[in-house]
């Protein structure tokens, strides 16, 4: 067919489709030698036709042609991507997908559903390398961006190759490139910007160290029904040279406040009751870094969750942090940390509830991340992504603490990397577990009003329909653990490592030697505490 026969059809077709004639478009759409033409030409249709016949098509089975007319929209129609995605997720149209989306990235190399709708097609068809490749590409596209926004970014090749080491999780990190480069990306975290916004009281006071003797390195997390591994967690900091710990407990059903009240009998350890279920966790990880410094004097603050592992790959948290703040570094207020995603058999994982660290499978050279890959509900590449990096905070910076401990807004703020200490991250556990903590996350952050907290209730609300569906939530469990032939594939090319070593030390057992608070100090965490909230900065409140 040539120009005024398709221009007859489509104006047809649209006619059709304004007097609510479906079934005759449907028909005219699928007639011998019509619908190749209609592919090529389908951008010439209003977006609202092409959804509906799309709709329609794959009622008929045609998913091809469902397809090719949403991705007919270009790149640059959401709508028609977001419906494309959730077309190709929910019907499972990988292979139709392989056929229209190679064009649709080429025609938008930086976006980040489209490549991450491509990489999936590519893994769901058994094309892992491919995957792989193509993740990369559209990694390096990233990070030249990124690095063509920094100042002075063509000082050397090192810096290039030092900045794409950070984003990926690959190799060791380079100090100085970090502190001269990235520091100007960071001048918007700085309380003095934070107050002029008004998202915090002028005047604040500096959170002072305490008289006598002091606890530099201070533990600080929230939890919440974590029985399984709380006091493995603790055992597992203490030994390694933590000084106390704080703890929230968000409101805990299954014994783990009751162990934490007798640990508390034992050891340096104050543990807060929120019973209040909206996710407020920014909130919380201020006030305990605040806490820290003011009642023990801590210098530095290490910010966990209580299915996060710290562990220093030489010496102590000590020698790590001295090796870290050396010269140029020795003011930084924030240290970033590497956390690796530990996995567990996913049919382990959906049969009961083995221990947290039979988690053996180590991802130690991921896809690279950016946000949360998100593609449609359900489909991330979280599992096999970059795990976002943690952060400790020096506790006389007045650090706010950001959702998730991924980063803080501190005085006068500066960057370093903390290449002696990685973070082990068991995050997924048994399917039972996981399931109740997505489900607790969604109804928690759906109560959640805090300007700050934002982004993270906007992203779990839009995952909630899927994850509270238990048959959907299995398939996205299966997905996350290890067990798929990708995973497999990553275990073959060397990325999934098989890492022995925690569950050996957890199985032996966590000895250490550090006494509970003394009296004064009881007493003076509690007249600090008293008066912290209202001094907390606006935004959190």
């Amino acid at each position: 067919m040539v120009g005024p026969m398709v221009e007859t059809i489509l104006s047809g077709l649209e006619a059709l489709l304004e007097r609510g004639r479906m079934d005759l478009a449907l028909r005219l759409l699928l007639r011998p030698g019509v619908l190749p033409s209609i592919q090529a030409n389908a951008s010439r249709l209003s977006p609202s036709s092409r959804q509906a016949l799309a709709n329609a098509c794959l009622e008929q089975g045609a998913r091809s042609t469902a397809v090719a007319l949403l991705a007919a929209g270009g790149p640059d129609d959401a709508s028609a991507m977001n419906a494309l995605a959730q077309v190709v997720t929910t019907q499972r149209c990988w292979d139709e997908a392989l056929i229209v989306l190679p064009a649709l990235a080429a025609a938008a190399p930086m976006n980040e559903q489209i490549n991450g709708l491509l990489v999936f097609a590519l893994l769901e068809t058994g094309n892992y390398a491919a995957a792989a490749v193509e993740r990369d590409a559209y990694t390096a596209r990233r990070l030249a961006e990124m690095e063509a926004s920094l100042p002075s970014l063509s000082a050397t090749d090192a810096f290039s190759a030092a900045w794409h080491a950070l984003m990926t999780g690959d190799g060791p990190l380079v100090r100085r490139w970090m502190a001269e480069h990235c520091i100007a990306a960071t001048d918007a975290f700085d309380l003095a910007v934070d107050t002029a916004r008004g998202l915090s009281s002028p005047g604040e006071p500096r959170p002072a160290a305490p008289a006598g003797p002091r606890r530099q390195l201070v533990l600080a997390m929230t939890v919440r029904d974590e029985l399984d591994l709380i006091e493995a967690n603790l055992a597992w900091h203490f030994a390694h040279g933590i000084d106390a710990a704080i703890v929230t407990d968000n409101g805990s059903r299954d014994g783990t406040r009751e162990r934490l009240a007798a640990l508390a009998e034992r050891l340096p350890l104050v543990v807060i009751d929120e019973p209040v279920q909206d996710m407020d966790q920014s909130k919380w990880s201020t006030r305990m870094v605040w806490l820290a410094r003011e009642a023990f004097g801590a210098e530095w603050v290490l910010l966990a969750d209580a299915d996060e592992f710290f562990h220093p790959t030489t010496g102590d948290y000590r020698t790590a942090i001295a090796s870290a703040t050396q010269g140029w570094f020795a003011d930084a207020t924030i240290l970033y940390i590497h956390c690796y995603l530990m996995l567990l058999d996913a049919e382990a994982g959906l049969a009961g509830a083995p221990p947290f660290h039979a988690a053996t499978h180590c991802l130690r050279h991921p896809l690279a991340r950016w946000n949360h890959a998100y593609v449609s509900a359900g489909y991330n590449l979280l599992s096999v992504m970059t795990q976002i990096q943690k952060i400790w905070v020096r506790a006389d910076s007045l650090p706010i603490v950001l959702p998730g401990n991924h980063l803080a807004i501190t005085h006068q703020p500066k960057l370093a990397p903390l290449v002696e200490v990685e973070g082990l991250h068991f995050s997924y556990r048994d399917f039972g577990r996981w399931h109740r903590k997505v489900t607790r996350f969604v109804e928690g952050f759906a109560q959640n009003s805090a300007p700050i907290d934002r982004p993270s209730v906007d992203y779990w609300r839009t995952n909630a329909p899927l994850w509270q569906q238990r048959a959907d939530a299995e398939a996205i469990y299966r997905r996350l653990q290890f067990g798929t032939a990708f995973h497999q594939w990553l275990k073959d090319q060397g990325r999934i490592i098989q890492r022995l070593d925690i569950a050996h030390l957890v199985e032996r057992g966590l000895t250490h030697s550090t006494p509970p608070f003394s009296p004064a100090e009881q007493q003076r965490c509690a007249e600090v505490l008293g008066t912290l909230d209202p001094r907390l900065p606006r935004c959190l409140r």
